[in-house]
């Protein structure tokens, strides 16, 4: 189960994580650097995000986004650009045969991008209408909802975008400041999965623009306070005439290095991580009341959550009322409970009653499929090695490693890590729907106190 890889730093200091595939002509490059929301402060929130944007618009020698586009779309690569509260990512998919031409782009980009004023300020438009339509979806606002509240006073907590008045009132010297002071070669790291050979591949890095970035000796390691003690649970009820109510309920959990990790990946995977887990067959095949549920771990330096996603009909968070006739055509009212007890229902069968064998090893099974199958992409491999290295895993955890680390766990320990992080004092819920905050506390106070 484990795969092949080695790791190198460049005299600048720029780490290269490298993992050979022999049975595919095609590479996969994925470019970190060390930065995110969670560096931001309120005169710069959002700027990690609208850097990652300009990144894209030109440098010297490919002066305009078209430029760049059309460089990469001419040998049909796949490329993007994401931003994490954590990270910031560029990663490009391509045919081997172009590796060294996709390298010496981003290492262009990456390093001599120009911020012209007029990209500048028209992009500051486009980044506000990616962040008013992102308030338009009521699944992605629920769950920045749900983050301000758990996360509470930590820089965790603002969302990566920020808000429109954020954007347009950045000034061009700021954001050019903020991009020479973080992407620096001792905060970048490069991930390659490639039929390339290594020393190919070091070389092609030494003669791109990478090579030339400079060490930011200055940069301090990021300390974050921990979070807000919370005995009570939180709420973030946003009230909006929908179709549908949409739910998260999330928990604080320990950092990314925590060995709680393998027992919570089971865990969300027994409770939500495919379509015979127990919250699936609970919300939507037993009581019909939601399409789908979903549950994710994030986990970051210093602290982490669990959350549990999910939306139904807007009048079922507390209780389900269905009408149907019976043989005798007569009208029945059926009650039965809503989407948010079912959900609690659940977490307190994970506190109080052992996970049967077979269910748990059906976990482990799934997950060691879903790594099996995560091996084929040379993408995937990519951005696992390279965030490890990203956030100075030690050790580096193979997919073999992992295996073994879930092999371990047994029902005591589901239950051991459930009773420690489903702790319903330290709840959060984040809901928008036509629902008032204090009816939702009533409804938990009451019904927790049971």
């Amino acid at each position: 189960m484990n795969v092949e890889y080695r790791t190198h730093m460049l005299d600048n200091g720029i780490q290269v994580v490298y993992i050979p595939r022999k049975d595919s002509n095609v590479s996969s490059i994925c470019v970190f650097c060390r930065v995110g929301s969670v560096d931001e402060n309120p005169s710069t929130y959002g700027m990690s995000h609208y850097l990652e944007h300009m990144l894209f618009k030109g440098t010297d020698t490919r002066p305009s986004a078209k430029i760049i586009s059309s460089e990469l779309d001419s040998v049909g690569a796949y490329f993007n650009a994401y931003t994490d509260k954590a990270c910031t990512g560029y990663i490009v998919k391509v045919n081997s045969d172009f590796l060294e031409k996709s390298i010496y782009l981003l290492g262009d980009i990456l390093s001599n991008s120009n911020l012209k004023q007029t990209e500048f300020d028209i992009e500051k438009h486009v980044v506000v209408e990616e962040i008013n339509k992102s308030k338009d979806i009521p699944s992605v606002k629920v769950l920045e909802n749900a983050y301000e509240i758990i996360f509470k006073e930590h820089p965790l907590a603002h969302t990566i975008a920020s808000e429109p008045t954020n954007i347009l009132s950045y000034n061009r010297s700021d954001v050019y400041s903020y991009y020479k002071k973080y992407y620096v070669s001792n905060n970048i790291i490069i991930s390659v999965a490639s039929n390339v050979i290594f020393e190919d591949i070091i070389k092609y890095i030494q003669k791109s623009d990478f090579n030339n970035c400079l060490q930011n000796k200055e940069l301090n390691l990021r300390t974050f306070p921990p979070l807000l003690k919370q005995t009570i649970p939180r709420f973030s009820i946003k009230n909006k005439k929908t179709e549908q109510v949409h739910l998260v309920i999330g928990f604080p959990i320990e950092s990314m290095y925590s060995r709680d990790k393998y027992a919570l990946e089971l865990i969300q995977t027994i409770l939500a991580g495919n379509m015979s887990s127990r919250l699936f067959l609970d919300l939507r095949e037993k009581n019909g009341l939601s399409y789908n549920v979903s549950m994710d771990t994030s986990y970051y330096q210093t602290c982490g959550a669990i959350f549990i996603q999910t939306s139904f009909n807007k009048d079922s968070l507390f209780i389900k009322n269905t009408s149907i006739k019976d043989s005798k055509m007569y009208i029945k009212d059926i009650i039965t409970p809503g989407g948010l007890p079912i959900i609690i229902e659940n977490l307190k069968l994970m506190k109080n009653i052992l996970v049967p064998e077979d269910e748990l090893e059906k976990a482990k099974g799934f997950l060691k499929g879903s790594f099996i199958l995560g091996m084929e992409d040379g993408l995937s491999k990519a951005d696992h090695f390279g965030r490890q290295l990203m956030f100075n895993h030690n050790p580096i955890e193979n997919f073999g490693y992992l295996i073994d680390e879930y092999n371990k766990v047994t029902p005591e320990d589901i239950k051991k890590t459930s009773n420690k992080y489903f702790d319903f004092n330290k709840m959060n819920i984040s809901i928008i729907g036509e629902y008032k905050l204090e009816d939702v506390e009533k409804f938990v106070s009451i019904y927790l106190d049971e």
